[in-house]
């Protein structure tokens, strides 16, 4: 027994001094010492669960397994404590491997046998393992309930060993929640601690963390700084987990900074790492970043190959914030492929999960992808929705960042603060004790000399000039208070003045998208008439080839009934008449399209049915349009609609009301071309069709920027034949026929204007 105790000493020794001797030798002692102690007892149980917590950093496979042998051993000998330390092993292990549903599931366990057995240090270890367990599920509250808890335990265990574990957990988790500051505040007391018990492991930990945080605020500099510190500090440990985790760090910084190669070489060294650790959970969270690289590279097959590599393994351990980045690289990897459905699919899963974890960022990417893939399919209502979800998270995550920014300055600044009152206080102290130390030298010397005067009189003038030498040294330091408060008040004006000028910014940024946003909304019209050609020429095309081929096959059996074959005859005959039937199929779809082109041109038949009003504004919008460019190439124009998609189909005569609309329309061209060509310059010709409800009553508005009308003939003009174009262009029918056809729909036609700006005409159309 002497002999076990006396090498236990020797492995605690190893382990307090495991920066010097390193892991392998911890666990060659271990396993020395296991193979000492055979009997099944609590002993044993003990010295596995130290390996367990030994091999960690080595091979967590090994790890748990050292931990399962500990925990089936301490329910044989009813060893409660030994059953809490394996069970908290256990669940490490599954964290490490990125199974945080088993991992939690293993640590509450242990958590019940810790209180059961009323073991503070084991209560509080469990506590800060769940913590982290729970961050990296997305469950912040939890996670920062459980670490405030442990950190209680440790205070009042004087636990100064895992507290910096404990700060540096909380520090991770309100980095995970976008709170920079008190991310920074728990990271840097973690640091503290960590340096002042010299205590290389978590010193290595908080400084990974502290460079996390300055990644993700964009001070890539000052975050490559501190991660290449952790990076030697864990080197020098040789944990190859904590490695890996500091190369990852690196990578990200890289990666962010668009040096891709530096950004691949970091992420496959902690790959090789992880898996060496059997984590298959570490090794998939590197690739989801490397097909983050090889997809701003456009290299999208690579892309999706790490992609596809790492989703089920990410979703397995319920990480949804990196299954919603991984869903947003193969939507977009998908794009670029031009697979738009495929698109669109994974830019949903990824929207959808990014609004579950309330992740503004992945909300935004994910509306970028819906957006553009829409747009390509000629989806432009829900191209446009997803464009303005973009812009609105877009802007959130831009106003996010500056208030990061700015709360970590100001924490600085604070901190910096601290640091100098501190310092202050500290030479005021310092000074207090050196006067206290007189003070008792001068009693002193009373008490042993209260019969010499002269000895008494020579103490109380050095008492004196003491004590003006202290009031000098306090008028100074109070000289130097003031000097630094001055100080302190300009640098305040300064970050007071730095702020104005952000909030300037983001109020400039705000004012351009805004503007940005109205010039989007019909930024692909220009390809309409190419649409509109390619509907045409689709059954022609058909029509064509199947011509072609029903010729050549009519020579074919021509010839095989020349030689006799008739059953061969008989067999392309059959083929030509199915390609007549398509290609009577195809003229029809193109006589259907001219059909629907034309169709008002031709006479109404008055009879009202249920009509989409939208997509009726939206189809003369077109004809004129594309009307007016087939009699002018040089008329240019835009067109902005906004229909009500709530609308339900209301009773008209579709023609009669769509010859409404299409001389609206025409005439809100016409006005626009003609203040086009009274400017020169700056002057964008733009017509606005909207669609909405107005009470029991369907509103169509026509709206362009041109001339106006003038107060003198606004009444005059829906008399017939009153026109204000030149002779031969206009008849001065079409306002009159127009009024008169609301009119017997029941509704009405309004005009509003103003001189030199443009004219608006509002149809209301009863919905019943």
């Amino acid at each position: 027994m002497k002999k076990w105790l006396l090498l236990y000493v020797c492995y605690i020794l190893s382990a307090a001094l495991n920066g010097v001797f390193g892991q392998s030798n911890a666990v060659d002692i271990l396993n020395h010492l296991l193979k000492q102690n055979t009997a099944q007892d609590t002993n044993r149980v003990k010295l596995l669960n130290k390996l367990s917590e030994e091999w960690r950093g080595i091979d967590i496979a090994t790890s748990r397994s050292k931990a399962e042998e500990a925990y089936h051993l301490s329910l044989q000998q009813k060893y409660i404590s030994g059953e809490a330390y394996a069970l908290r092993n256990i669940g490490i292990s599954y964290m490490m491997q990125g199974d945080f549903l088993k991992a939690n599931e293993f640590l509450q366990k242990g958590l019940i046998s810790a209180k059961q057995n009323s073991d503070s240090k084991a209560t509080a270890l469990i506590l800060l393992g769940l913590g982290f367990v729970h961050s990296n599920m997305g469950e912040y509250p939890k996670a920062i309930n459980y670490l405030e808890q442990a950190l209680t335990i440790v205070h009042q265990n004087n636990d100064s060993v895992n507290l910096s574990a404990v700060l540096a957990n909380l520090g991770q988790v309100y980095y995970f929640q976008g709170n920079y500051p008190k991310a920074l505040d728990y990271t840097l007391q973690s640091l503290k601690n960590a340096e002042q018990i010299n205590d290389k492991q978590a010193t290595a930990k908080a400084l990974t963390g502290v460079g996390n945080i300055y990644s993700e605020v964009g001070d890539q500099e000052q975050a490559l700084s501190y991660l290449k510190k952790a990076l030697t500090a864990n080197e020098e440990l040789g944990s190859k987990r904590d490695i890996s985790i500091v190369l990852n760090g690196i990578g990200n910084v890289y990666r962010l900074r668009g040096k891709y190669a530096d950004a691949i070489d970091n992420y496959q060294r902690a790959i090789k790492l992880k898996q060496e650790l059997k984590s298959e959970y570490g090794v998939a969270l590197n690739e989801s970043r490397l097909a983050d690289i090889y997809l701003s590279q456009r290299n999208a097959p690579l892309a999706l190959e790490y992609a596809y590599k790492a989703l089920p393994v990410i979703n397995a351990a319920g990480d949804k914030d990196n299954v919603g980045f991984i869903y947003d690289v193969i939507a977009r990897s998908w794009f670029i492929e031009n697979k738009i459905d495929s698109a669109i699919y994974h830019g949903r899963q990824s929207l959808v999960i990014s609004k579950e974890t309330g992740n503004n960022q992945g909300i935004a990417d994910a509306s970028k992808v819906l957006a553009d893939a829409y747009a390509q399919k000629n989806d432009f209502a829900n191209a446009y929705k997803y464009q303005q979800q973009f812009t609105a998270y877009r802007d959130s995550v831009s106003s996010d960042s500056v208030t990061r920014r700015v709360g970590l300055l100001l924490y600085n600044y604070d901190l910096e603060k601290k640091q100098g009152e501190i310092t202050s206080l500290i030479k005021d102290k310092n000074f207090q004790a050196e006067v206290n130390k007189k003070q008792r030298e001068l009693l002193i010397v009373s008490f042993a000399g209260l019969g010499i005067l002269g000895v008494m009189a020579i103490a109380l003038w050095r008492n004196n000039r003491q004590k003006q030498q202290a009031n000098l040294l306090l008028t100074k330091q109070k000289e130097e208070i003031n000097l630094q408060s001055d100080q302190l008040m300009l640098q305040n004006k300064e970050i007071s003045h730095q702020k104005d000028h952000l909030e300037r910014a983001i109020e400039e940024l705000t004012s351009t998208q805004a503007l940005l946003i109205q010039k989007e909304k019909m930024a692909s019209l220009g390809e309409l008439t190419a649409g509109i050609a390619h509907e045409i020429q689709n059954p022609l095309n058909f029509v064509n080839n199947f011509s072609e081929v029903n010729k050549e096959l009519l020579i074919e059996m021509k010839d095989e009934m020349l030689k006799g074959n008739y059953d061969n005859a008989r067999e392309i005959a059959d083929d030509a008449i199915n390609n007549e039937g398509k290609i009577n199929h195809h003229g029809k779809r193109a006589g259907d399209i001219v059909k629907a082109m034309l169709q008002h041109s031709r006479g109404s038949s008055g009879v009202r049915e249920p009509t989409d009003i939208n997509v009726l504004c939206d189809e003369y919008a077109r004809l004129a349009y594309h009307g007016l460019r087939a009699k002018d190439k040089s008329f240019n124009a835009t067109i902005n609609t906004d229909f009500d998609s709530t609308l339900a189909k209301i009773n008209i005569a579709a023609q009669d009301i769509g010859r409404v609309v299409l001389n609206l329309i025409n005439n809100a061209f016409y006005a626009v071309t003609e203040k086009k060509k009274q400017q020169q310059d700056g002057y964008d010709p733009t017509v606005t069709v909207t669609t909405k409800q107005v009470g029991d009553k369907v509103a169509v508005s026509v709206k362009d920027n041109g001339n106006g009308i003038p107060d003198s003939i606004k009444e005059k003009i829906f008399q017939p034949f009153f026109t204000t174009k030149p002779t031969g262009q206009g008849t001065g029918l079409g306002l009159s026929l127009s009024y008169d056809i609301v009119k017997a729909h029941g509704g009405e036609i309004k005009v509003e204007s103003k001189d030199g700006e443009g004219t608006e005409f509002v149809v209301q159309l009863p919905i019943v």
